[in-house]
């Protein structure tokens, strides 16, 4: 069925001859000086506060201008992002290779995350809102620690799996991994990171033959980052396997940026310190 026609009138035919005669007075008032000498300072007030906005914004580090929904604190990870659809799977009938208890699913699962701290020179070590480590052993000088966040909750996430088959796993890691206070940081950690990013995907209902009733579906389409884009971008900027050494005092050359509480505060300070 084709969709519904609307009829529109032009705007100037829309409107009565009589409203329009209405609403144009055919004298306008005549102002005096005083209120045409405050016409022109309001109006010099209006083109200063855009020429002030404008100048800002000049300012403000790119990722600070999107209103795409993308994150405003700067990661030099941020320009291999490429966004994906990928549809879930239930892993309830059909199992993921990741739901085994296999030596195949745990070399899977490392590999999501292992080896994942990275370095990255100073140029983009300045730029983010957290100071971090200098590299200080079997690299170059002027290079910097960084780990992104995503590869700590799969770590976190690997250990909550591992927890639920103690008798598989507590022979083959440390013990203090699987105790109470690791599984409990883990579980708001993970918590802390489902809420930050927020997945809005729409999960929804269907007549399902397998129940032969109404049934919720969680394997729905989503709007995904490229994972493996992620991961190879990390892996081409790994860190040595020990860069530094915990317990010795190293000066550190970043400014120390202050906790951010809201985006402005960011693009302000990030603003001046690439200034």
């Amino acid at each position: 069925m084709g969709a519904r026609q609307e009829e529109y009138e032009p705007l100037a035919t829309a409107v009565d001859a009589e409203d329009v005669e209405q609403h144009i007075p055919s004298h306008p008032p005549v102002k005096s000086a005083w209120q045409a000498w405050h016409v022109k300072v309001l109006v010099c007030i209006v083109l200063a506060q855009f020429v002030t906005i404008g100048a800002l914004l000049s300012r403000s580090p790119p990722q600070a201008q999107r209103q795409d929904g993308a994150q405003f604190l700067y990661s030099p990870a941020q320009d291999v992002l490429e966004d994906e659809l990928v549809v879930f799977r239930a892993g309830s009938e059909h199992k993921t290779p990741y739901q085994a208890l296999t030596d195949e699913a745990d070399e899977m699962w490392l590999d999501l995350y292992s080896p994942s701290i990275f370095m990255m020179p100073r140029e983009e070590a300045v730029r983010l809102p957290n100071r971090t480590h200098p590299v200080t052993k079997d690299a170059p000088d002027g290079y910097y620690l960084g780990h992104l966040d995503v590869f700590h909750q799969l770590h976190c996430l690997n250990y909550l799996r591992m927890s639920i088959s103690p008798e598989r796993y507590k022979p083959l890691i440390r013990q203090d991994m699987l105790e109470y206070e690791h599984l409990s940081h883990c579980v708001d950690s993970i918590r802390q990171s489902l809420m930050c990013s927020s997945d809005i995907s729409v999960n929804v209902w269907q007549w399902s033959e397998h129940y032969q009733g109404v049934a919720g579906r969680v394997n729905v389409a989503h709007s995904c980052r490229n994972f493996d884009k992620i991961k190879d971008w990390v892996r081409e900027r790994l860190a040595p396997e020990d860069p530094i050494n915990g317990k010795e005092y190293v000066e550190n050359d970043l400014p120390f940026p202050p906790v951010y509480y809201t985006a402005a505060e960011y693009v302000t300070c990030a603003s001046d310190r690439e200034n």
